[in-house]
């Protein structure tokens, strides 16, 4: 499990540093493969230009916005880590093996 987590914060490092650094961007976008999906406000986005165009547009309006959490708990029940945020939050993410 600890790797997972190792994943989890790699990826949103990554994604907090992109704002200020194209090296860490670079990074960001690099550990994914070109045909990856995500969703965006419940669209399904196909391919890795896509998120490219995501991170474009978050970090044109949002040069501030960094992530906040309180650390990584695997709930077996669900099969994810969740976190959350000040304790008001749940925040859900499903770690695959591919990121």
């Amino acid at each position: 499990m600890k790797k997972d987590t190792e994943k989890l914060e790699r990826y949103f490092t990554l994604f907090d540093e992109s704002r200020v650094s194209s090296e860490a961007r670079a990074k960001l976008i690099n550990i994914f493969s070109q045909d990856m999906s995500f969703v965006l406000n419940g669209y399904k986005k196909d391919g890795i230009r896509e998120w490219e165009k995501f991170l474009d547009l978050i970090f044109k309006n949002n040069i501030d916005i960094k992530h906040m959490y309180e650390g990584w708990n695997f709930n077996e029940e669900s099969k994810r880590y969740e976190t959350s945020i000040s304790n008001r939050y749940a925040i859900h993410y499903t770690v695959y093996t591919g990121i």
